[in-house]
């Protein structure tokens, strides 16, 4: 459905299992018999929660299903990028024969920020590859964790000016809106690597591209943005790997998330308990 479509049909439907969809006042107007949104996906920031409760409409989503695979796809574009494996087939599509050296992915001092679901099975990952120069950023971070991969929990600045390898897994609010601008970029290391497969809007992306344009720092992967679709500049640079919010987008996964959301839909109708509702 597009917006105008689901605002035109969404008043015969006491439930509704969306994704990225924007849950807004205008929506709910509309929605007058709707009584549960089932998010397909983990991020909610384009649900109104504040309004949804109010409304009384619970709301659900299905957090444990895209880790592994959002997971597998940042390793992806770590070695990608490490590797100047996007650089090199650029260069090849213009017809040059050019050998570009790069790091192993245990060479890279690695930086997480976010150590939730998708930052641990990251951490996994990583101790496979035998990576153990890793710092990591969180509000509560389990010592469990921090003691199970050898790692160092750190501030972001000290992330920002120590590691060549950084990635962010947060959800989107005003506390992490814009949390890499300029001056954060100012403190990084010019062979630093920037990868978001989280939302878009942490890393403020006029300033990414400036940045990326005057090399200031060596590379950056996005999979989500600001505004989506996205089609702006940063996908003109050689040193951006640019993708369209796939990260999630395995078969199996997809096929548990929506699985997940339609089961929730029918605990709810059943009068159970929902698995994963968000409070």
């Amino acid at each position: 459905f597009s917006r105008n479509e689901l605002l035109k049909t969404i008043h015969k439907f006491d439930g509704i299992i969306c994704g990225t969809d924007k849950i807004d006042r205008i929506f709910l107007k509309k929605a007058k018999r709707l009584k549960i949104v089932s998010r397909v996906g983990v991020g909610l920031n384009n649900l109104d929660l504040q309004l949804l409760r109010k409304n009384l409409i619970k709301v659900t989503y299905t957090p444990n299903a895209p880790s592994k695979t959002v997971a597998e796809y940042t390793i992806g574009l770590m070695i990608n990028l490490l590797r100047n494996i996007h650089t090199s087939r650029k260069s090849f599509e213009k017809g040059k024969w050019v050998k570009i050296l790069g790091k192993n992915l245990n060479e890279a001092k690695i930086g997480i920020v976010g150590v939730g679901r998708i930052g641990s099975e990251l951490l996994r990952l990583l101790k496979t590859f035998n990576c153990k120069d890793i710092l990591v950023n969180d509000i509560n971070i389990d010592k469990k964790i921090l003691k199970k991969y050898s790692i160092r929990k750190a501030t972001k600045s000290s992330i920002f000016k120590n590691c060549n390898l950084i990635t962010f897994h947060l959800p989107f609010s005003m506390q992490t809106k814009n949390l890499v601008t300029k001056k954060e970029i100012n403190l990084m290391k010019r062979d630093t690597i920037l990868i978001n497969t989280s939302r878009g809007g942490i890393i403020n992306e006029d300033d990414l591209y400036n940045a990326l344009k005057k090399k200031k720092i060596h590379s950056a992967a996005l999979d989500v943005y600001a505004k989506e679709p996205y089609f702006g500049r940063l996908k003109k640079l050689d040193n951006c790997h640019c993708t369209s919010h796939i990260a999630s987008m395995s078969i199996s996964c997809r096929n548990q998330m929506e699985f997940e959301c339609a089961n929730e839909i029918i605990r709810f109708f059943k009068g159970k308990k929902l698995k994963f509702e968000v409070k």
